[in-house]
């Protein structure tokens, strides 16, 4: 049995995970599609919903918290807002007397540029409106207001480039996409290159490498999924296997990736920025497990003694040991509280070597 942990208790691990940056504040610990998530005691919730809630009141049952910049892993307070997971109707009100343009309006958010979207959206990503016991799409009804109905097989589609925008003025009509397809259209292939660079940013990183002659240059980060270890995932067709994002950066710089003599297979791809996330061909080289060891030596990174579990800063281990001999907090208590495993806190607690831990990539906040 654990005991429950306040917010209280929580707070102060819970910025250990974020990194602020000049503008968003990053979220560093485990994610679930794309979100951030921050676990203590029995709960586990998404880290922008924490964020909010410690400078707000408690978020009510069918609200989420987005961000403003776009970006699923910001937990700075004033990049979030709140709005309904689905349109939803305010309490004990019949919505048959509810008028319809308070329930429409109350769902955009009208900018200076776009007139943004806030509730409900299809699979696809466009915002739907319920109408009539009918799913529409918002554009569409006030498309309508002010000029003639949509004929059938058009389509209203954003020029702006923002689909979630609903601004009359920033819609056209056209031929639905569908209706331009022939019986028997194939979707063509795209450039599986082409496929890769739109999910890199290429700006806007918070890391950088300085290679041996003293020029610094940018980190180029992955947008798109990834992996339990912080990698980038991208899925070639080619095969239909899904491969690190940096690995397939790396084949685009080589060629192709030298072979290990001794194993027979590619060698392993590995970092000089020491960012999982980046995919820079510059930040990136071939190598096996001892280049790996030599590379985390020549920049002080590798274990000695008790800095094998360098996860942790001396002032945390010191920290977790003293929790620990106070008796009032198991081991996997405290590795809720910094988003371990119990084999981790377990190894620190008994001064066991690293190589001591097993399972250790297991989820980890």
């Amino acid at each position: 049995m654990y005991k429950e942990v306040t917010i209280e208790q929580a707070t102060p691990y819970f910025w250990k995970h974020v990194d602020k940056t000049d503008s968003c504040w990053l979220w560093t610990g485990s994610s679930k599609q794309g979100f951030g998530m921050f676990k203590y005691g029995p709960t586990s919730v998404r880290s922008n919903k924490f964020s909010w809630e410690l400078l707000h009141e408690p978020i009510q049952k069918g609200m989420l918290v987005y961000p403003i910049c776009k970006n699923n892993l910001c937990v700075n307070p004033d990049h979030l807002f709140l709005a309904n997971k689905v349109a939803m109707r305010p309490p004990h009100v019949n919505p048959t007397k509810r008028n319809l343009d308070e329930r429409f309006w109350e769902k955009v958010d009208k900018t200076e540029g776009c007139w943004i979207w806030l509730a409900s959206t299809t699979k696809s990503g466009y915002p739907q409106f319920l109408l009539n016991e009918k799913m529409i799409r918002p554009s569409k009804y006030l498309w309508e207001l002010e000029h003639e109905p949509i004929e059938e097989g058009m389509m209203i589609y954003p020029t702006c480039g923002n689909q979630l925008c609903i601004r009359p003025e920033h819609q056209e009509i056209s031929i639905s996409k569908n209706k331009l397809k022939p019986v028997g259209y194939i979707h063509p292939v795209r450039d599986v290159n082409e496929r890769f660079w739109e999910k890199v940013a290429k700006v806007g990183s918070i890391g950088s490498y300085t290679d041996p002659d003293g020029v610094t240059t940018q980190c180029w980060d992955w947008t798109a999924d990834l992996d339990n270890g912080g990698y980038g995932k991208f899925w070639v067709r080619k095969g239909n296997i899904t491969i690190r994002a940096s690995r397939f950066s790396l084949k685009i710089k080589l060629g192709e990736i030298p072979i290990n003599p001794k194993t027979g297979k590619p060698l392993d791809c590995l970092h000089h920025c020491d960012r999982p996330i980046c995919v820079r061909p510059e930040h990136l080289f071939a190598g096996d497990a001892k280049d790996n060891s030599l590379d985390m030596m020549a920049k002080g990174r590798h274990a000695v003694g008790d800095a094998c579990h360098d996860k942790f800063s001396i002032e945390e281990r010191e920290e977790i040991r003293s929790l620990y001999a106070s008796g009032n907090y198991s081991q996997s208590h405290i590795a809720r509280l910094f988003g371990v495993t119990p084999q981790r806190i377990n190894a620190l607690v008994n001064y066991k070597p690293k190589n001591s831990i097993k399972d250790i990539d297991k989820e980890e906040i």
